[in-house]
């Protein structure tokens, strides 16, 4: 109930003005309706001359309700039209913050009610700042037009894409947990650097990925997200980092095992390197599971 309640809600703040406009265009057709029948059996009853008059106010009356028809449906364009502008960023084209969280909103109740997966990947875009400094605003404009294209022709068609804000995007991947968010992650970290972009040069981004566990709700998703994308700024950029990501180093530094902050960003976005994390996070769970097995009569 919470849920329906929740959608009425937010189709009504969305379509607001829709919604007046067909309450205002009802009201009126239906007075109008009820004038129409009205008038002409009075203008019979009184005067059986005045029928034509009663056809004449029926062609007017008929000819009112085509012109208010014509108005709400311009009305209606008119605010396609204002929805699309205010759901847009200017300069990327692609969808902006407002847009986004009510994607959020809308698959993260579509996983909570059907116990499915859900990742969000935050990406960043390294030394954007010294770019904007160095060439100027509208290489740095350019940069972030074209970052946006070479991402939309790679992304899955059940993914969202849009601009967060700033040099930082967001890609909302349903249906898709954290090991193949990582494999998207790190497909548009490679897509991004594959060519250089005119007087900016090789552009890299860090990429912070999360996925909902079942706690908290998409803000928390988004948070956990923004802060393996700071891990990975940290750990010197270009780069993708999540959950298993950091189980792994947190694992590697109990057993002394030394972590290669500094190694190349391709030895720790590869599908093999992907496969070794989750292998070193499930191997004591199946050595568990199994003792249990074991110890069942």
């Amino acid at each position: 109930m919470d849920t329906r309640w929740r959608k009425i809600r937010r189709w009504y703040s969305t379509h607001r003005a829709r919604a007046m406009d067909l309450l205002w265009l009802g009201s009126a057709s239906l007075s109008m309706a009820l004038g129409l029948a009205f008038g002409a059996s009075a203008l019979r009853e009184i005067r059986p001359a005045l029928a034509n008059t009663a056809q004449l106010l029926n062609l007017w009356l008929a000819f009112t309700l085509c012109c208010l028809i014509a108005y709400a449906w311009r009305r209606w364009r008119e605010i396609d039209v204002l929805l699309q502008e205010a759901e847009t960023d200017p300069l990327t084209g692609l969808s902006n913050r407002r847009k986004i969280e009510s994607w959020l909103e809308r698959e993260f109740d579509r996983a909570l009610r059907y116990e499915r997966p859900l990742s969000i990947v935050l990406m960043d875009i390294d030394h954007f700042k010294q770019v904007n400094d160095t060439h100027g605003h509208a290489i740095g404009d350019l940069v972030l037009t074209s970052i946006a294209r070479r991402i939309m022709r790679r992304m899955r068609i059940s993914d969202h894409f849009g601009r967060w804000g700033g040099e930082e995007f967001i890609l909302i991947c349903p249906e898709t947990d954290t090991t193949d968010a990582m494999l998207v992650a790190d497909r548009m970290r490679r897509t991004i650097k594959q060519k250089p972009m005119r007087k900016a040069g090789i552009v890299t981004a860090s990429f912070g990925v999360s996925t909902y566990s079942g706690q908290g709700d998409y803000e928390d998703l988004i948070a956990e997200a923004d802060a393996y994308l700071y891990v990975a700024k940290q750990q010197g950029r270009d780069r993708t980092i999540s959950r298993l990501v950091v189980m792994a180093q947190d694992r590697m530094r109990k057993e002394g095992i030394p972590i290669e902050v500094d190694a190349r960003p391709e030895d720790y976005n590869t599908f093999e390197h992907l496969s070794t994390i989750v292998s070193t996070i499930a191997e004591p769970i199946k050595r568990r599971v199994s003792r249990r097995r074991a110890d069942r009569p």
